[in-house]
């Protein structure tokens, strides 16, 4: 049973809807951006990149400061949709700071900037489309982060966050297949990135991997911990996105959504997926 009715309750809902609103969600990496962007660009879409309202509104000066970049002005166009990499030199790596690591302390302190960040970008979704959505545009695609399902309770009916956007998107979830996530982490051995962490579970990942490694915390390599600690927050993110999905909106198969191609592939795929009648 869903806690929250579908946007568009059934095949017939969809088919009949003058605007289509949709949310995607699911591990970095499967291709919401890619969507996102085809579209924005060929169709018109509005395009709200969580990812990009975390950093042009939210993180903006404390990136600024302390990135290298200082010969770049202060201002929103310095971000780019298709470029968030000023984010991730901010979320930097914990370790070794002759390898480029962050102290852990201020690793933490920025972890918990960026959640903060996150959340008031998932909490400004409704307003945004209310202020935006107007014609010419009028469909809306939200194009969130992998971290999404650390911000959430999907067992909680009354989560501010996914209430919030369910009741003004249709929530699609890009469900990976094994085979999909094993070429993820390949991707991830070849260039580590930077990776959002919940408090305790960040805590505790990087006390084991010291404790098996028998290392202090600045003798820790940035892009061992961070491999190592992809690989468990994958098999912790996987179950919480399935229970989004199930509670709160619908789920699409990698295998299907990477075919995509256009505005109506993705819709004929959505029909696919909605329930025949409603509930």
């Amino acid at each position: 049973m869903k806690y929250f009715p579908l946007l568009y309750e059934n095949k017939e809902a969809w088919l009949l809807s003058k605007t289509k609103k949709i949310t995607l969600i699911g591990m970095s990496g499967l291709g919401k951006t890619f969507i996102s962007h085809i579209l924005h660009i060929k169709h018109g879409w509005l395009h709200y990149s969580v990812d990009f309202r975390i950093g042009s509104n939210y993180l903006h000066e404390s990136i600024f400061e302390t990135c290298e970049e200082t010969n770049i002005s202060l201002n929103k166009r310095s971000f780019s949709i298709k470029d968030l990499s000023l984010l991730s030199k901010y979320l930097g790596k914990p370790g070794n700071p002759s390898a480029n690591g962050l102290d852990f302390s201020e690793y933490m302190k920025r972890q918990k900037e960026h959640r903060a960040a996150e959340i008031s970008s998932m909490l400004d979704i409704p307003d945004y489309i209310n202020t935006h959505l107007k014609a010419p545009k009028t469909n809306f695609v939200c194009d969130t982060s992998g971290s999404l399902c650390e911000i959430v309770d999907p067992q909680d009916p009354k989560d501010p966050i996914l209430s919030r956007i369910a009741e003004q998107t249709l929530i699609i979830l890009i469900k990976e297949t094994d085979s999909e996530m094993n070429k993820l982490k390949d991707r991830f051995k070849k260039e580590p990135k930077p990776m959002y962490y919940k408090e305790d579970f960040l805590k505790k990942t990087w006390k084991d991997f010291c404790i098996q490694k028998n290392i202090s915390g600045n003798q820790v390599d940035p892009d061992e911990f961070s491999l190592y600690g992809f690989e468990k927050l994958i098999s912790h993110r996987r179950p919480i996105y399935d229970l989004i999905a199930k509670k709160w909106g619908i789920e699409i198969p990698f295998t299907e959504i990477s075919k995509v191609k256009s505005a109506s592939d993705l819709n004929e795929l959505i029909y696919q997926f909605l329930p025949d009648t409603k509930g």
